[in-house]
This record gives C-alpha cells, sequence and structure tokens, in this order.
C-alpha cells in the first residue's frame, strides 16, 4: 500500500466563493482501484454571503481507477466556523471532477460542488452549489451581502427583491 501526504487548493464559486485547502494523507489504488484519502479542508472566503472561514472533514473521497472520475464529501468540523460563519451548524458537501478533461495549460482543473449548509437559527438546511440559486430562504440582509460579494449577481438580486413585493 502505497501512501502519500498532499496538499491541494480549490478555488470555489457560486454559493460558496473561496478557497478551500485540502490537507489529507492519499492511499493509492492499484489495478484499476480508485484512490482513497482522509484529511480536512480549511475554508476562507463568503457562504451564502457570510465570510469568514471553517474547517471540513474529508468524509469520502475516490479519485482515479477506471472511472476518471474525482468526488470528494466534506463535513463541517463543528465549532469551527470563524467570523461571519462562527453560526455555522451543517455543511454537507460534495466536489467532482471528471479526470479525463484536458486543462489548457497553466489552468487548474474544474469541477462541480452541491451539498446544504445550515447556520444557526434556519429552520432546515439550504442547498449550495454552482447551479443553486433558489433565493428564497434568505433574508434580504443576506441577498445584499452576496450580491456584495458576488454570490449572486446584481440582476438575480432586483429579481428576487421584485418577486417578494
Amino acid at each position: 500500500m502505497t501512501t502519500i501526504p498532499v496538499t491541494a487548493v480549490a478555488a470555489l464559486r457560486g454559493s460558496a466563493i473561496g478557497t478551500g485547502v485540502v490537507e489529507a494523507v492519499f492511499v493509492l489504488g492499484t489495478n484499476g482501484a480508485a484512490t482513497v484519502c482522509d484529511g480536512t479542508m480549511d475554508f476562507d472566503g463568503s457562504l451564502r454571503g457570510r465570510i469568514g472561514t471553517f474547517k471540513a472533514a474529508v468524509s469520502s473521497w475516490k479519485s482515479g481507477g477506471d472511472a476518471a472520475f474525482t468526488s470528494a464529501g466534506f463535513t463541517l468540523v463543528a465549532g469551527s466556523g470563524t467570523g461571519d460563519l462562527s453560526n455555522l451548524v451543517e455543511v454537507d458537501l460534495t466536489i467532482q471532477r471528471d479526470e479525463t478533461v484536458v486543462q489548457p495549460e497553466g489552468q487548474q482543473p474544474v469541477g462541480a460542488y452541491f451539498g446544504t449548509v445550515r447556520f444557526e437559527g434556519d429552520q432546515s438546511p439550504t442547498q449550495v452549489g454552482e447551479e443553486s440559486k433558489d433565493l428564497s430562504d434568505y433574508t434580504v440582509a443576506e441577498l445584499f451581502r452576496m450580491e456584495q460579494t458576488g454570490d449572486i449577481t446584481t440582476e438575480e438580486l432586483a429579481a428576487e427583491l421584485e418577486r417578494r413585493n
């Protein structure tokens, strides 16, 4: 069995804007088996328009193998949020990437993420990810912060405010 300690950086855009630094130990797969890992991700940026940091544990990770696909699951380390994310009580994210996509030289691999987050006081978790644009669960203050930090566009903010009137 071959193990490799790794530090990897993921730039996130969408409902979460920022950087996730993954510190992990990989166990290399052989004979077509996927590579697996154990570790953490330190996120620094904005989530639903709230700025801060949090730590998430790698809950699942498989990459390579015959499928040539990476899928990594992350769950919140309780109490790790800082700044506006200090009342974060749930994070369940999946980041995925197709390993067969060839990037132009000098560009980082591109993937997608999705999942749920919940802040203290939220009735239920909120969907996040690049395709998540249901803004009905956000307060007006959160919407303005999200527009300010680039989580949503000015047009999306205006459309949601108009929908509420």
